[in-house]
């Protein structure tokens, strides 16, 4: 994955550093800036959860959205 076009960026989620390959920094940053955001509200809603369960939720919620916009996606199309 690590072409030419690729740039390479350091992003803080949660609190722990990650190295992230993508097209570009900023789209990078975008993304794990929304990831950091729904560790921190799942975290704040949910005390008690340690970091990987946060995350398992976390990725959870995203994939959710991810189905209802593929959905809305298909039902768009289907009109």
């Amino acid at each position: 994955m690590t072409t030419p076009d690729r740039t390479r960026v350091s992003v803080e989620i949660y609190g722990t550093s990650y190295k992230l390959v993508g097209s570009s920094a900023d789209y990078m940053r975008k993304i794990a800036s929304y990831v950091d955001e729904r560790m921190n509200a799942i975290s704040k809603s949910n005390s008690r959860l340690d970091t990987p369960r946060i995350a398992v939720l976390a990725a959870v919620h995203m994939a959710e959205e991810a189905v209802q916009m593929q959905d809305l996606r298909n039902e768009v199309k289907m009109l």
